[in-house]
C-alpha cells in the first residue's frame, strides 16, 4: 500500500499537492476522488500519482475516500496532463471539468434531472434568474451538488 498520494484539488494552482494515507483508511486509486484538508477548508480533490516518497515537510492525511474505483479513466488523466501542459491550466481545474463531462455523459440528455425556469407569474416577463421568458434558461437541481461531510 502506498503511504502518499498527490491529489489534484481544484484551486487556481499548477500543482498537485502530496497526502498522507492513513493506514486505517483503504487505499486510494489513480483517478479516483479522495476528500482533503485544503486551508480551512475541505475540498474534493482527484489522486493524480500514488507513491512512497517521503516530502521535505509533514503530509496532511487524506479526510475520506469517495471512490474504490477510478472516477477518471488513465486515457482521461493522461488527456488532462496533456491539457495542462498545452493550454498551462491548472491540473485541478482541468480535472474538476473533466470530471463533471463524464458524469453528465452517463446521462440521457444534458438537461435531464435539470428544471426549466419559469416566470413566477404570468405576467412577469423574465424568469427566476432575471433572463426574458423567449431565451432558454436552465437551473440545476441542488441535488447535483456535492456535499461534504463536516
Amino acid at each position: 500500500m502506498a503511504r502518499f498520494c498527490d491529489v489534484a484539488v481544484p484551486v487556481p494552482l499548477d500543482a498537485a499537492f502530496t497526502y498522507s494515507n492513513p493506514e486505517e483508511m483503504s487505499e486510494p486509486c489513480v483517478g479516483g476522488r479522495v476528500i482533503v484538508p485544503f486551508r480551512e477548508k475541505r475540498l474534493c480533490g482527484i489522486v493524480t500519482e500514488l507513491h512512497d516518497r517521503e516530502p521535505k515537510f509533514e503530509a496532511k492525511p487524506l479526510l475520506q475516500v469517495l471512490d474504490t474505483a477510478a472516477a477518471l479513466t488513465p486515457e482521461l488523466m493522461q488527456l488532462g496532463r496533456w491539457i495542462t501542459h498545452y493550454y498551462i491550466a491548472p491540473i485541478g481545474e482541468v480535472l474538476r471539468t473533466m470530471r463533471s463531462s463524464a458524469a453528465l455523459s452517463d446521462m440521457a440528455s444534458p438537461t435531464r434531472g435539470w428544471k426549466r425556469c419559469t416566470p413566477r407569474r404570468l405576467s412577469d416577463r423574465r424568469c427566476a434568474r432575471g433572463r426574458s421568458r423567449s431565451s432558454r434558461c436552465w437551473s440545476m437541481p441542488c441535488s447535483t451538488v456535492l456535499l461534504m461531510a463536516k
